[in-house]
């Protein structure tokens, strides 16, 4: 049987795509191409074994053999994950991707709306829906993992270093998946504004993506579905505007667990800036009157069914 020995758990929006995108190149390093995010640890499971394995089957030699569903960190709503993972996978190497935890639930929201999610406003969405917080706690969800995995079976791999130096966090990577660390990835220094290029689902889109046709067209290869987005989809035309108390209160959750992972993982707690700078910087942007505020009122719902009970989460 052919299985992953190393598993990128997250987090969302921390740039794992772009890491990725990169090791899928180096010769020794298999992901499957065609879906980075399996998800077979969290949303199915049940499928079994046989079917995870068949996303391995096109091996052509290469040692380090991964998967990208780096939703499997957000323990809020799969708690079952950690195990699962170290009873079909311990000798698994995990590699936990971080980004600044304001920025990343930011990015994270603005995800649930380009891809045609009903979500509520954002405010609102930070304070109802807990994964979304929970997700940024990282030393309460990296413990999860812990329980099952040694540490020097998890790398911690920071956004704002890929984007920084890429291929000295690529060299890292590579050593730790002990594949050759000085292979060249091509144009792995070519940074992108993730907000830039982001697009949410065209009137078009949002009604057709949850009938039979839509759902067969997730189906379709990436090439086919770039084509499709091209005309279905639109520059997204807002972004996160925050009210004082939601972002003071989200910070005051947040910056304990911030200062534990900063220390665990061998970095200054000022490495991030939580403090009352961040605040009056978050603060400005929001009164920016050239970004539109979503008032849409209606209750969040996912595009994978089975998650629905799960998004209710609210304790």
């Amino acid at each position: 049987m052919t299985l992953p020995n190393f598993v990128i758990i997250g987090v969302p929006k921390s740039g794992t795509t772009s890491l990725y995108n990169n090791l899928i190149k180096h010769p020794d390093v298999f992901l499957p191409h065609q879906k980075k995010e399996i998800n077979f640890f969290n949303r199915y499971y049940h499928r079994g074994k046989q079917w995870y394995e068949n996303h391995f089957q096109t091996l052509s030699g290469e040692t380090a053999i991964g998967d990208g569903s780096c939703y499997l960190s957000v323990t809020s709503l799969w708690p079952d994950v950690p195990r699962r993972l170290v009873n079909d996978l311990p000798e698994a190497k995990l590699i936990y991707m971080v980004r600044h935890p304001i920025d990343r639930l930011e990015s994270m929201w603005c995800e649930h709306v380009r891809d045609g999610d009903r979500i509520p406003e954002f405010n609102i969405a930070v304070r109802e829906w807990r994964p979304l917080i929970d997700s940024s706690l990282y030393w309460q969800q990296i413990n999860q993992f812990r329980r099952y995995f040694s540490d020097e079976q998890i790398a911690i791999i920071f956004f704002e270093d890929f984007l920084a130096d890429p291929k000295t966090v690529l060299k890292h990577c590579f050593e730790f998946l002990g594949v050759n660390p000085t292979y060249n990835i091509p144009n792995a220094d070519k940074n992108y504004n993730p907000r830039s290029k982001m697009l949410r689902d065209g009137a078009i889109w949002f009604a057709l993506r949850r009938t039979k046709f839509g759902l067969a067209a997730r189906r379709l290869p990436q090439p086919v579905k770039n084509v499709f987005r091209k005309f279905l989809r639109k520059k997204m035309d807002f972004a996160p505007i925050w009210e004082e108390t939601t972002l003071k209160w989200t910070v005051d959750l947040i910056e304990k667990d911030a200062r534990q992972f900063l220390k665990h993982a061998g970095r200054d707690e000022s490495f991030w800036d939580l403090g009352t700078k961040m605040i009056v910087r978050k603060l400005e942007l929001s009164k920016n009157k050239e970004l539109k505020k979503m008032k849409q009122k209606m209750p969040f719902v996912s595009s994978f069914h089975g998650d629905i009970e799960l998004l209710k989460y609210n304790q």
